[in-house]
C-alpha cells in the first residue's frame, strides 16, 4: 500500500521527502522533475482546411486591398490637413501683410485722371487737399474681397484721403499710411 502510494504520489510529482519522513521508514525520497508540459505546436498558417487554394488567394487579395485602401485614406487625410494648414498660414500672412500696409489694398484701384491747379482728378472725382473719395475696388481686386473682410477691413467704406496734390502727381492716405498715385 506505502509503495503504491510512494509510487503515485511520485508520478505526480509531489516530492517524496515529506511522505517519507512521516511514514517514517528507510526509504530516501529523490527529487523528482516536474513533469513537462505539452505543447501541440500550430502552424502559423490560419487558413482554413475547408477553403480552397482559390478562395485563400482572393480572401488574402481582399486584405491586402483593404490595407492598400486604409493607407491610401491615410494619406490623403494627411494631405488634406497639410492643405488647409498651408491655406490658414496663408491668410495669416495676408492678414498680418495688409495690417502692415493698409494701403496696398486699394492703391491699384486709385487711378489719378488729372490734376487741375491744387485739385486732383482721381477715379473721375474732383478733389482737393484734405477731402476724403470713396474708393470701389477693382475687377481683379474683388478676388481677395472675402479674404481682405476675414482680415477686419469694411471693403465697402474705403475712403482715401488726399494730402498732397503736386504736378504729376498725388500723395494719398489710407487708415494713416500714405501712398503716392502718378499720372
Amino acid at each position: 500500500m506505502k509503495k503504491k502510494l510512494l509510487l503515485s504520489l511520485l508520478v505526480l510529482g509531489i516530492p517524496l521527502f515529506l511522505f517519507a519522513q512521516e511514514a517514517k521508514t528507510e526509504v530516501k525520497a529523490v527529487p523528482v522533475a516536474p513533469a513537462k508540459k505539452v505543447e501541440f505546436k500550430t502552424s502559423k498558417n490560419t487558413k482554413s482546411p475547408f477553403i480552397s487554394k482559390e478562395e485563400a488567394f482572393k480572401i488574402e487579395a481582399a486584405k491586402e486591398a483593404e490595407r492598400l485602401a486604409e493607407l491610401k485614406r491615410l494619406q490623403e487625410e494627411k494631405e488634406r490637413i497639410e492643405k488647409e494648414r498651408q491655406e490658414a498660414l496663408r491668410k495669416k500672412i495676408l492678414c498680418d501683410e495688409l495690417k502692415r500696409h493698409p494701403s496696398r489694398i486699394i492703391s491699384k484701384s486709385v487711378k489719378l485722371d488729372g490734376i487741375m491747379g491744387s485739385d486732383a482728378i482721381i477715379n473721375g472725382k474732383v478733389a482737393s487737399k484734405g477731402s476724403e473719395l470713396a474708393v470701389k475696388l477693382k475687377d481683379t481686386e474683388k478676388a481677395k474681397v472675402q479674404e481682405i473682410e476675414e482680415c477686419g477691413f469694411d471693403i465697402n467704406n474705403i475712403k482715401v484721403k488726399v494730402i498732397k496734390v503736386k504736378s504729376s502727381s498725388a500723395v494719398l492716405a489710407y487708415q494713416g499710411e500714405r501712398f503716392k498715385v502718378a499720372m
